[in-house]
């Protein structure tokens, strides 16, 4: 975007009311007094090339903002976050975008109440996503200080979003007696020409920023000015730092990015994308979820996700009942949903049909139900923590029966010529009592796919069981079983986006007809690792050496079911957290088949006792041998 005159021209819409106004200026005064206009950040600015110092204390993430207008549609907006590495010439290694319509206004001197949640949002996502390269200093295509009320775009971001911010400006605000003919005079002077760089006080003495002309090749000066967190001296240097034309780069980039971004989905979609952002516009007033608007219609929550993301196509038949669920969703929208979606994949790069079919349900299937699990899933488990820590809070810790259940658990996962071997012991703990001798940790998601499950007993069963009602919905959608790697991703979908808040490590394992038999780990925090075989819970760490000399490629069913008892019973035996019997689960293309192995039949190890008869077992036999005293 070219400055605040070309804002002004692509801006429509009535302004706010005296009493929006107003409560804008509350908004605006309350977050002035928190800018800060000093240095304040752990890092420091590189040194000279001459100089040697070490770089995990040096500014090395340059984060750029910017936000791109359709010209067909003004409300249709494209906000962008790019990263580029300062260390590496500018070396760009983030980017992210979103696309939304604004039916907020334009306002002169409160650009921030339009732009800066579509900003807040990608910063927002880039800290959830645990991005490695969450920026130390953000550029924001728009002034900070530099403002008619001293609070621009640049300092609201920066104090919302609690982070290092520089306003760039390409035209200038006339305040304080500030004038753009002064300042270009100030800039020809011949004194002032090999620096390039003016700061420029106004009538009150109060220094407003600085004018740059960034390079020799450029007429016009941008305007730097301090956003939060960095004073106007560090600023100008890190302007100095990043640019390679007029604007700084990290600006540009966002620039010609969100611009593009904007292009492809016009191309790709024009229709579809208006559609969908008026659809949620529209959802989002009504105050309903994806599920409650899919009990009052009768559908399911994901082909409700997949029609309000325009994955889908509406029945004639189910008119009627979005019309009533939703009274203002207009004759023109439920028009545009009756028309096929435009799908973003492309059939040419998959030649064989059904596989191409696949990929492009489950793709868009995983989109939708992540909306869905943001809404409902989120919520749940936020609230169930703090109930577990309130009623943790009243327990008597010494005797903690009600603690969560946890598994201190050992499982397996193996493959083998023809299929998987899935295994598990079978203890649940609750602190230190055993809550369950022989509980069942290998659970069914479909047919012919089944997850081990350790860590907390309460969080594994949950995420067992979404995954499982999804997979349902999607195997009713597709007409064919779900694949291996469809219930592991749903799985890495869940635990990744509530990694702060669950507390399980799974190995999903299956077969499948495109891909035969596969085993993927999950550990803490949602990593989703193909393996060969896979091991966890805490009678994994008895295992890795075991499994570095007992597994090998090409194992017969027999073999590889005979390895996972023996090592689950070798956990057993070193482990106190596992217990119990053994279960097994064998899938391959002929079916599923489930072995049960007692605890007194499994494999002794060193110093291991056999199994003794108890007191009650001998006094309750037909005739029992006298004891000797």
């Amino acid at each position: 975007m070219e400055g605040i005159n070309e804002k002004e021209e692509a801006q429509e819409g009535t302004g706010p009311g005296s009493a929006e106004l107003g409560r804008w200026v509350e908004i605006q005064d309350t977050l002035k007094k928190r800018v800060i206009t000093v240095d304040d950040f752990p890092w420091r600015l590189p040194p000279p090339q001459s100089q040697t110092e070490s770089q995990q204390q040096q500014l090395k993430y340059v984060g750029g903002v910017d936000v791109s207008f359709s010209k067909e549609d003004p409300s249709m907006a494209c906000g962008s976050l790019v990263v580029l590495e300062l260390l590496h010439d500018l070396r760009l290694v983030y980017q992210e975008y979103t696309c939304v319509r604004l039916d907020i206004p334009y306002v002169p001197g409160f650009l921030a109440f339009r732009e800066a949640p579509i900003l807040v949002h990608l910063l927002e996502k880039m800290k959830k996503d645990a991005s490695p390269f969450y920026p130390q200093v953000l550029m924001v295509d728009g002034n900070g200080l530099l403002h008619p009320r001293g609070f621009g775009l640049a300092s609201h971001l920066g104090v919302i979003a609690d982070i290092p911010t520089i306003g760039i400006g390409k035209n200038l605000h006339h305040v304080d007696g500030l004038t753009r003919s002064g300042l270009r005079k100030l800039l020809e002077a011949e004194e002032e020409r090999a620096k390039g760089i003016i700061s420029f006080r106004g009538n009150s003495g109060f220094i407003w920023g600085a004018a740059m002309r960034s390079n020799q090749g450029s007429l016009k000066p941008v305007f730097v000015s301090i956003g939060h967190r960095v004073s106007l001296e560090t600023a100008i240097k890190i302007v100095n730092m990043t640019c390679k034309y007029r604007v700084p780069e990290p600006i540009r980039q966002a620039d010609i990015r969100s611009r593009e971004h904007l292009r492809k989905l016009k191309l790709k979609c024009p229709s579809d994308a208006i559609a969908k952002c008026r659809l949620q516009i529209i959802k989002q007033k009504s105050g309903k979820s994806y599920n409650q608007i899919a009990e009052e219609t009768g559908l399911t929550n994901v082909y409700v996700a997949q029609l309000f993301k325009r994955q889908a196509q509406l029945k004639p038949e189910i008119v009627p009942k979005l019309r009533a669920t939703l009274p203002n969703l207009l004759e023109e929208l439920l028009h545009e949903l009756m028309k096929p979606p435009l799908r973003s994949y492309d059939p040419n790069l998959i030649q064989e049909p059904t596989v191409y079919r696949l990929n492009g349900a489950v793709m868009h299937f995983g989109e939708s139900i992540k909306e869905i699990i943001n809404e409902e899933f989120c919520n749940w488990m936020v609230l169930r923590k703090t109930l577990a820590k309130v009623n943790k809070n009243r327990m008597d810790l010494n005797m903690d029966l009600n603690a969560p259940h946890s598994m201190g658990t050992t499982i397996i996962g193996v493959t083998y010529n023809g299929g998987v071997v899935l295994g598990a012991d079978s203890r649940t703990s609750t602190g230190m009592y055993v809550a369950n001798r022989a509980s069942d940790k290998i659970t069914q998601l479909t047919d012919n796919v089944y997850v081990c499950r350790s860590g907390s007993a309460a969080d594994s069963q949950l995420v067992s069981d979404y995954v499982r009602y999804f997979l349902h919905q999607h195997t009713i959608q597709l007409g064919q079983p779900a694949t291996v790697k469809v219930a592991a991703n749903l799985i890495r979908l869940l635990s990744y986006n509530n990694k702060n808040m669950l507390e399980t490590g799974l190995i999903v394992g299956g077969w499948d007809k495109y891909e035969g038999g596969k085993i993927y780990g999950i550990p803490l925090g949602g990593t989703l690792i193909e393996q060969p075989f896979a091991i966890g819970g805490s009678g994994s760490s008895y295992l890795y050496g075991f499994f570095d000399q007992a597994w090998k490629e090409g194992m017969t069913k027999d073999e590889a079911e005979q390895l996972v008892v023996k090592a689950v019973s070798l956990a057993i035996a070193r482990d106190g957290a596992s217990g119990g019997v053994v279960r097994t689960v064998v899938i391959n293309s002929e079916g599923v088949t489930r072995n049960f192995y007692p605890g007194d039949k499994l494999q002794l190890w060193h110093e291991e006792l056999e199994p003794q008869n108890s007191l009650l077992d001998i006094l309750n036999s037909p005739s029992p041998e006298p004891m000797n005293i």
